[in-house]
């Protein structure tokens, strides 16, 4: 058998955000609710981070992380590369893990990379669906498969440097493509993902505190609401909206996500010369909670074209 458990935090993003994702993360457990600090991460390319399984550390980014793409924990890993010695591996070693959930529970499986595996997308996840169920089974829980509204999602991809690629299984905890923030209302031309704005923000080193922040080609308001997210610490995703509160290893973990930098007032201007945007701009910056008088001092937007802007 050349499969072999495994516990990893997994941090996915796109090409070249492993620094950002690194610095967002650390940043964010600081100022975490629990007294713990993370490993410097191993990376696999340019994209990805990949950390020791901490439960605690493990919540912070299914709750709080913007920069990723995706949040995997991964469970196991197998050298296989063709269909049946791939469900030989995988059944004996989920059978005789527990950190899979032992409730009776819909799931589904997703295929992450996996352009050198010898079967096509589709049977792979096939062959995964049917060693996840042989292994529920042995463990005396009915799991079926829900493409459309499963409670866990499990990932299946290849992974690693080229010396040492091998098929990996996880869960996805981070609540699917973490671009949906669900604050995407109206979307306007050439629109720019949420994970890429806040690894810009990260990237030009904006001190919230002290400097304001101008987009002057806002559209939707995408960097200006992820620059306000960013500067408040505040939460992309509750508890209870993902799968985490299906696993034992995140008993007992908090329900409630306050922001992580209470008390920063950030300055953002966000403009667009094309007066038609302000409404879209207007309901999506209502979508993720950032209009009323609270928001009055901290966050302004403008139909104003910024060459005619001046310092007063």
């Amino acid at each position: 058998m050349s499969a072999h458990r495994c516990d990893e935090l997994r941090l996915t993003g796109s090409g070249g955000a492993n620094r950002v994702m690194e610095a967002e993360f650390k940043r964010l457990v600081m100022r975490s609710p629990f007294d713990i600090r993370v490993e410097k991460p191993k990376r696999e390319g340019e994209a990805t981070l990949l950390y020791p399984f901490e439960a605690r550390a493990a919540w912070v980014a299914a709750c709080y992380h913007r920069t990723s793409s995706r949040i995997t924990w991964d469970l196991c890993s197998s050298d296989a590369v063709r269909l049946e010695p791939l469900f030989a591996d995988l059944v004996p070693v989920l059978s005789a893990d527990d950190r899979l959930p032992d409730e009776n529970l819909p799931f589904s499986v997703e295929v992450g990379s996996a352009s050198d595996f010898e079967a096509s997308p589709l049977q792979l996840r096939g062959v995964v669906k049917n060693a996840l169920v042989e292994a529920f089974a042995a463990r005396g829980v009915a799991a079926e498969l829900d493409a459309e509204s499963p409670d866990i999602v499990f990932v299946v991809r290849r992974a690693g440097i080229p010396e040492t690629r091998h098929t990996c299984v996880g869960i996805d905890i981070g609540g699917g493509a973490r671009h949906r923030r669900g604050a995407r209302v109206a979307m306007g031309p050439a629109p720019l993902r949420e994970t890429m704005a806040a690894q810009l923000i990260m990237l030009s080193r904006w001190d919230a505190r002290t400097e304001p922040l101008v987009d002057p080609m806002a559209g939707g308001g995408t960097i200006p609401i992820e620059a306000a997210g960013l500067a408040v610490g505040a939460a992309i995703r509750k508890p209870m909206d993902l799968p985490i509160g299906r696993l034992t290893a995140f008993e007992d973990l908090p329900i409630q996500t306050p922001d992580l930098f209470p008390g920063t007032v950030p300055r953002i201007l966000a403009l667009d010369v094309d007066p038609e945007r302000i409404p879209a701009m207007v309901g999506n910056l209502r979508a993720a909670g950032l209009t009323g008088p609270a928001y009055s001092r901290s966050l302004v937007i403008a139909d104003q074209d910024v060459r005619l802007l001046t310092p007063e």
